[in-house]
This record gives structure tokens, sequence and C-alpha cells, in this order.
């Protein structure tokens, strides 16, 4: 998580005002352990910095596992526009 935010914050220095969607890698290579909860985790920090996200390695395991999840909770209800692209609290 640490390094995931620290290149999010980066980018997000970067590319000042435009569009970010950091990516998250869940079944990439050389990852390691990637538990659905940190996936929600650097959905919540891209979230933070960026207007929205992007889940990478698009495999079986990902959306029997992952996406579920994902839907039941912290993707439910539509994503909202951050401060500083122009949305409100």
């Amino acid at each position: 998580m640490t390094k995931f935010e620290s290149w999010t914050v980066k980018q997000r220095a970067w590319v000042g005002n435009a569009p970010l969607c950091p990516g998250i890698g869940p079944y990439a290579d050389g990852v390691g352990d990637f538990p659905p909860l940190t996936v929600a985790r650097q959905i919540l920090t891209a979230r933070k910095y960026g207007q929205g996200w992007v889940l990478f390695n698009l495999r079986p395991e990902l959306i029997e596992d992952y996406l579920p999840r994902l839907k039941l909770g912290l993707c439910y209800a539509p994503p909202r526009l951050p401060q500083w692209a122009g949305g409100g609290q």
C-alpha cells in the first residue's frame, strides 16, 4: 500500500489537473499476495488522488473472487468526481 500511494501521489503531481486513473493489478506478475482487501484499499487511494481507477489482468479469478465483493460494498454506489475535478464533497 505504501508503494501504491507513493506512486499515485507522484503521478498526481506529474499530470497536474489532468484526469488520473491509477492502474490496480491483482494477479500481475511479481505483485505477490494481493487479497481483495488490498484491491479495495488501492481503489480508495486511487479515488483520493485521481478521477478513477482501472483493474488490470482480467482473469477468471479476478471475476470470481474480486468483482462480486467489490460490487457488494465499495463499488455499489456510482462514482463521484473528486473536488479537484469539479465534484463536491
